[in-house]
């Protein structure tokens, strides 16, 4: 099973052209930041903080960043400015990334898997905000979710499929 970004999925693809054996899984991808600037903001942070990063999490809400740093210090900001200017404002996506044709609908593979951004789960019977989103692209992705246990899955059908396009704009290239 080879689980990567829609890109990195197209390569592997490309590459081992028979993939009778290979499960392939896209994550939804915003795109991949620029090393350098993201070394520049890291440097930034360290020197304020008096520390070396040993810890960040930028999965903790949609603009929130959480970093920890060798001597004890942490940062929280529920409204970071680097995470705004990679999510929210487009401003270090590689220019790659703003033209990329691997993703959604033109992705080659089994599955693609991620945050559910933008969909009233309510509507749809979750009682909570902790819901993925799989999309099944073949035959062979839709045996690997069967085979799935502790689990909850819910087919939601096309109108679903739809509505996670519309709301999940990472899913889908940039404009």
């Amino acid at each position: 099973m080879f689980v990567g970004l829609p890109c990195q999925t197209a390569s592997v693809l490309g590459v081992f052209g028979d993939r009778e054996n290979l499960t392939t899984v896209s994550l939804i991808c915003n795109s991949v930041p620029s090393q350098k600037r993201w070394e520049e903001y890291l440097e930034k942070k360290e020197k304020e903080y008096g520390s070396t990063c040993v810890y960040v999490n930028m999965r903790c809400g949609m603009i929130q960043m959480h970093m920890t740093f060798f001597n004890g210090r942490t940062f929280i900001d529920e409204n970071n400015e680097w995470v705004q200017s990679f999510v929210g404002r487009n401003e270090n996506i590689r220019p790659s990334c703003l033209k990329c044709e691997a993703k959604y609908p033109f992705i080659d593979g089994d599955l693609i898997v991620g945050d559910s951004w933008g969909i009233d789960k309510k509507a749809y019977g979750f009682s909570d905000n902790k819901v993925g989103v799989v999309l099944v692209l073949s035959d062979r992705g839709n045996r690997k979710i069967l085979e799935l246990e502790d689990m909850t899955l819910k087919e939601l059908g096309e109108d679903y499929a739809k509505t996670a396009q519309r709301s999940n704009t990472c899913l889908i290239r940039h404009r």
